[in-house]
């Protein structure tokens, strides 16, 4: 408390919640859960429109297979999973499928800047689950 009223009468700023935030920032730690795979998965299917059985399957049909990359995609760079684990979750897939996912996703990314915000978009609405 006398750190906040103190940075408040020097800077003149009334005290609000982003003032804490940046004051105490070094006390207040955001416990953010871990995400999940399963947790990325029920986002990206309720964003394409499917089940979240489908991207398990073996389907390789266009509006299953994308979704599935995107997800795998997202769970490698949003969780610590392993390859093999993220195959794994996705209906027993090698990890070089998920490589493959990955390198497609990212080279669309690069490519098409719409694409890529959808990506973002995703990203943002699987964190704020967390």
């Amino acid at each position: 408390m006398i750190r906040l009223g103190a940075h408040s009468s020097l800077s003149g700023r009334a005290i609000n919640v982003d003032m804490v935030k940046d004051v105490l920032k070094d006390l207040i730690h955001d416990e953010e859960r871990p995400l999940s795979i399963e947790s990325i998965q029920k986002t990206v299917c309720e964003y394409f429109g499917i089940k979240t059985q489908d991207i398990k399957t073996k389907k390789r049909t266009r509006d299953i297979a994308f979704p599935r990359q995107i997800a795998m995609y997202l769970s490698k760079i949003l969780t610590e999973s392993s390859l093999s684990e993220i195959g794994k979750n996705f209906g027993g897939k090698d990890h070089s499928t998920v490589i493959h996912a990955c390198k497609q996703v990212e080279e669309r990314k690069k490519k098409d800047e719409d694409f890529s915000g959808k990506i973002d978009y995703l990203i943002k609405k699987i964190k704020s689950y967390s």
